[in-house]
């Protein structure tokens, strides 16, 4: 890395809470931690972020520059534009146009001009990371060459917080058994599917039970009002939709639940399971995208979204205890493989390449 003194990031948007935005301020803290000069620019700043962001009209072309793409944003023109910088591209996937149509038609459009900008990247970056295997092979199927796999470096000591204390008494005191699913309302993580299954867990087999669908809905307001429908129509109680919350509030939602439930459809990665993991809540999840990959060998995956099924497996991952201990064992050594330092130095190795 001799001569790499300035390595800067530059992404579109820097969301509070956000997982490119988590990994972008835990990769400018590995850089740094290496020596060198690090700094995070975007075309969108959370006012809470102002601090740690730089506006990218203020960026000034030196050194390498980790290009992080997930949507379509005048951000990804502007890098193409670039002379004089070595320019390695952070691949963290783009959600299918297909999922928004009818919902929202801004994200829908956004994703598919996301596709075309993707492809005109191709050839024009000296290296290309992707979070994912599956991600690593969608790039290769767009051209891209010079392709490795750098997972997502989470800080866990984010974690590391007070959780919420009326979380806690809401949700934590009594029997009742808490399915969680925690991620964006959205049409790709396929809530409805958790709410159908949860149906089946509840009517047939455990009354004494609560589903908690814990994530922002903004901008998917008719994606949410049909969940809601859904709820209404089933007549089924004890389902509550957060939406966004704080750090502490989420750490509280992780504490009081028994068993984390996705059907999602897409993921480019899914932090939400390294996050389970390390609350040491089994998994149960539906084998789509990228996240059979980040389980590994860990958790529960299914192939079919049988909800009867589902919910029998349910009941069965919450109670028999030999069972939840086997899982939980082998998530804590999955979640082993995320280490911060090891993805680091794998950081570090391909910028020496």
């Amino acid at each position: 890395m001799r001569g790499m003194e300035r390595i800067d990031q530059i992404l579109a948007d820097m969301q509070y809470g956000d997982a490119v935005s988590d990994n972008a301020l835990a990769i400018r803290t590995k850089l740094r931690a290496m020596g060198k000069k690090s700094e995070i620019y975007a075309e969108n700043i959370h006012p809470l972020l102002y601090h740690e962001v730089k506006p990218l009209s203020s960026y000034q072309p030196g050194g390498t520059v980790l290009h992080h793409f997930a949507i379509g944003s005048d951000s990804n023109h502007f890098v193409l534009t670039l002379s004089g910088v070595r320019k390695i591209l952070i691949y963290h996937n783009i959600t299918p146009a297909h999922f928004f149509e009818g919902y929202n038609l801004k994200s829908e459009l956004s994703c598919e001009k996301a596709r075309i900008e993707l492809q005109q990247c191709a050839g024009r970056y000296d290296m290309a990371l992707a979070v994912s295997e599956y991600n690593k092979r969608e790039l290769e199927d767009y051209g891209f060459t010079n392709v490795r796999v750098l997972p997502i470096i989470y800080s866990f000591n984010r974690l590391n917080v007070t959780p919420d204390s009326a979380v806690l008494k809401q949700f934590g005191q009594g029997n009742k058994k808490n399915i969680l699913f925690l991620g964006r309302i959205a049409p790709n993580k396929k809530q409805q599917d958790v709410v159908k299954a949860f149906y089946y867990y509840k009517t047939l087999i455990n009354p004494d039970s609560r589903l908690l669908l814990v994530g922002s809905y903004h901008g998917m307001e008719k994606y949410a009002n049909e969940i809601s429908h859904l709820i209404a129509m089933l007549k089924l109680e004890d389902v509550y939709l957060t939406g966004q919350v704080t750090a502490n509030q989420m750490t509280a939602y992780y504490q009081v639940s028994d068993l984390f439930l996705s059907m999602s459809e897409h993921e480019g990665f899914c932090v939400p399971l390294l996050e389970s993991m390390f609350f040491d809540l089994p998994i149960l999840a539906y084998d789509s995208s990228a996240v059979g990959e980040t389980l590994g060998k860990a958790g529960i995956l299914f192939t079919k979204k049988d909800f009867k099924l589902v919910a029998e497996m349910m009941h069965l991952m919450l109670s028999d205890d030999h069972l939840r201990k086997k899982i939980i064992s082998g998530q804590r050594k999955r979640l082993s493989d995320f280490s911060e330092d090891m993805i680091a130095k794998r950081l570090e190795t391909y910028l020496t390449e």
